[in-house]
């Protein structure tokens, strides 16, 4: 396994892009889909990413995240990374670098909140303009409550379906059908559809994966928002329902009303969208159970170890079945302490 791209690949890369001179490369700490390095060019300092594929995941991940940030740059040339040059063929990406400090739970304040919905409404407050991009769906995209439901049924078969001897393993899976699939059942078994409710919805421009832990804070305070590779148009539902339950900053649901008004002053019914948030949130947050296990799913543990490999020749020896089991008793341990937080109790 490589420990960088091919060097060639990127030389070629910071061509295209009209930078000469040879690059330096250095290993960022990776995140959790995608390698990702520093280049620096002449005391310039560029983002190269090295996108994961696999026979089973056949999204474009570059293709999609590229689109959205030149889309995103058009709007507001602060709101994303300005993408500089993309190589689909080897599946790497260029990006203005961004100096910024990561987000924390004790640090998020209203006016955070603030920027998040004006980042969704200024994408697609130009509709006209958002109809004429080359966006497809976003990954997992729903437009109707059956499609809400199937999306997370998908993730809850392909659990209940993995396969392992660990006792891990047998704990993950004892889980998923003791707790989550009932969870689930009951759900749609009591779930409530109101006379009036409209299943034809409107859509937007989704970032997808949306929320403080894919923002970078500017010195000046102002968020760049970053991590784009699963966006396209998507039910806004969704898209709030995420940033509400993603569990890795999560955000309070005081702030949830005014967020909803605030992104649905883009339709002419506001109340729907409202309704419609309202009923799927207790369907995302079995979904954001489902995510936390995915350590436990052939894919999504390759995408994660491609993301995670070693970034120097002295760290070969890493024993690799070990960390995978750390990283799965983390895993579990973060989804049954999400369950008992936020569905056992509803």
């Amino acid at each position: 396994m490589a420990i960088t791209p091919n060097h060639q690949h990127i030389h070629q890369l910071t061509q295209s892009a009209g930078l000469h001179g040879k690059p330096q490369i250095f290993p960022l700490a990776s995140g959790r889909n995608n390698r990702v390095y520093r280049l620096q060019i002449r005391h310039q300092s560029y983002l190269l990413k090295s996108y994961f594929s696999h026979p089973n995941d056949k999204r474009d991940r570059l293709a999609a995240e590229f689109l959205f940030c030149q889309f995103a740059r058009k709007q507001d040339h602060c709101l994303t990374p300005t993408p500089l040059a993309a190589d689909s063929h080897n599946k790497l990406g260029l990006y203005q670098f961004i100096s910024g400090a990561k987000l924390s739970l004790e640090n998020i304040e209203a006016e955070h909140i603030q920027q998040a919905w004006e980042f969704i409404v200024t994408l697609n407050r130009q509709r006209e303009l958002a109809e004429k991009a080359a966006f497809s769906s976003a990954s997992e995209a729903c437009f109707s409550l059956n499609e809400h439901q199937q999306c997370v049924k998908r993730r809850l078969d392909a659990l209940t379906q993995m396969k392992g001897n660990s006792t891990l393993d047998k704990q993950a899976l004892s889980f998923v059908n003791q707790l989550l699939l009932p969870a689930f059942k009951a759900y749609v078994t009591t779930l409530h559809i109101p006379p009036n409710y409209v299943d034809n919805i409107e859509r937007i421009i989704s970032p997808s994966d949306f929320g403080f832990h894919n923002a970078l804070q500017r010195p000046d305070g102002k968020l760049c928002f970053i991590d784009f590779e699963y966006s396209g148009w998507d039910d806004p539902a969704k898209l709030i329902c995420d940033f509400f339950c993603q569990p890795q900053i999560p955000i309070s649901l005081v702030y949830l009303t005014e967020f909803c008004n605030n992104i649905g002053i883009l339709f002419d019914n506001q109340e729907a969208l409202i309704q419609r948030v309202t009923m799927l949130m207790p369907l995302y947050r079995i979904k954001w159970c489902c995510i936390l296990l995915n350590e436990f799913l052939p894919v999504d543990l390759s995408r994660r170890q491609f993301a995670q490999a070693p970034i120097s020749e002295n760290d070969r020896h890493r024993d690799i079945n070990q960390e995978t089991a750390i990283a799965k008793q983390r895993q579990l341990n973060k989804a049954e302490a999400y369950f008992t937080n936020h569905i056992k109790r509803h």
